[in-house]
């Protein structure tokens, strides 16, 4: 009866949904949680989370990103907008392919009072940068990040860093290069159409 009657119950039946979630049976794990009485906020809280993680592993990402935001703005004295920012950054970046969103989602989360989520943000900006074909402005935002106290996350920057200047930064200016030297190629080229074909 005690057990009935507590949250406990209601917080056996989200880890039910969350292992429902897990095990990718997004209909039992959305029938429980649409079955949860109202909770205190820290359940409804979970319960929304979980939600939106339904939604995104379902595609439809902009509802996910609806009910983050909904949420943030519900929850607000729970200090959980830094952690639904990211969340929504996440989205933006791995599902949509929207760059400029996500970044700007991931620098609300710059400046958190946890370091980690701060830190994982700004690598998070580095990647979107690099995906959208800013390569200089992401080695920029890598070489800023001081992840000493986090040796994985450190690991992942260096390596990142490491790939950027030595491949993707040195092959553009081969390109370049090449290319210039394409150019002087055709300028002192006798036949003209021999050097347009090499150009």
């Amino acid at each position: 009866k005690v057990f009935k009657r507590s949250e406990w119950k209601s917080n056996y039946y989200l880890l039910v949904s969350e292992a429902f979630f897990k095990a990718n049976n997004m209909e039992l794990a959305r029938r429980i949680i649409d079955e949860l009485p109202i909770l205190s906020d820290s359940l409804e809280y979970k319960k929304e989370i979980l939600r939106a993680d339904i939604l995104r592993k379902e595609g439809f990402y902009h509802k996910a990103i609806s009910i983050l935001s909904v949420t943030g703005r519900k929850f607000s004295h729970l200090n959980v907008g830094d952690e639904l920012n990211y969340k929504i950054g996440e989205i933006f970046f791995t599902n949509l392919k929207d760059y400029d969103s996500a970044i700007r989602y991931y620098k609300l989360v710059v400046g958190n009072p946890n370091r980690f989520l701060e830190k994982i943000s700004k690598y998070k900006i580095a990647i979107c940068l690099e995906s959208a074909g800013n390569v200089e402005e992401a080695i920029k935002v890598l070489y800023k990040i001081d992840a000493d106290n986090y040796p994985d996350l450190k690991n992942k920057i260096e390596k990142k860093r490491d790939y950027l200047n030595n491949f993707v930064r040195k092959n553009t200016n081969k390109a370049v290069t090449d290319l210039i030297h394409s150019f002087a190629s055709y300028i002192n080229d006798a036949d003209k159409q021999k050097a347009k074909l090499n150009l």
